[in-house]
């Protein structure tokens, strides 16, 4: 038998992250598992929204991004394939967020996640759910050497997205974005 945690969390995105340092902050033993082996390149992602910036100055991550390459968006330049062109700024002409390659993004988050006492496996994936009682027996296996492992924990929170689920048909996709309370966003200027 492996070991027991507060919430196994499926999924090393930013959902994922975040969910794991918000348990964290609250006292939670928490394990965060991904598919994938770390450090990987993924081709979503690349822009944070200046709505970000609190949660993540939080726990050293803003600025850790900008340390290592982040860019500080301000306006975005759109252009047509006639040549026209259009610049959007923020109302406040303040900042609108970071353009950050997903792999910078992951690699912090997992530096802040794992110094903050979250455990992290990579490479892992989530086999088998059996509810007990109060928790779940949750079976694993190593991508990289297929060994099993079962832990135990009181909840499992899926962040790694629809297509884990299922394989989408073009027609169910939809874009969305949304707010969560208690992550205010910086007063504009």
């Amino acid at each position: 038998m492996g070991s027991h945690f507060d919430a196994v969390i499926i999924g090393a995105g930013p959902a994922g992250w975040s969910a794991a340092l918000t348990l964290k902050k609250a006292g939670r033993h928490v394990l965060v598992i991904d598919q994938a082996a770390f450090p990987r390149h993924k081709v979503c992602g690349g822009f944070l929204g200046a709505e970000n910036k609190n949660f993540l100055d939080e726990w050293g991550i803003w600025s850790d991004l900008k340390a290592h390459g982040a860019r500080e968006i301000e306006h975005i330049r759109l252009a047509s394939a006639r040549g026209d062109e259009m610049i959007c700024r923020r109302k406040s002409h303040g900042l609108a967020g970071l353009g950050v390659s997903r792999r910078l993004l992951d690699q912090t988050f997992q530096k802040a996640a794992c110094a903050s006492g979250i455990v992290f496996w990579d490479a892992t994936s989530a086999v088998q759910f059996i509810r007990q009682e109060e928790q779940w027996m949750i079976e694993l296996i190593s991508r990289a050497d297929h060994k099993k492992t079962v832990v135990t924990a009181r909840h499992v929170i899926h962040a790694a997205g629809a297509p884990a689920i299922r394989k989408p048909h073009p027609e169910d996709l939809i874009g969305a974005s949304a707010l969560f309370e208690n992550t205010p966003a910086p007063a504009d200027e």
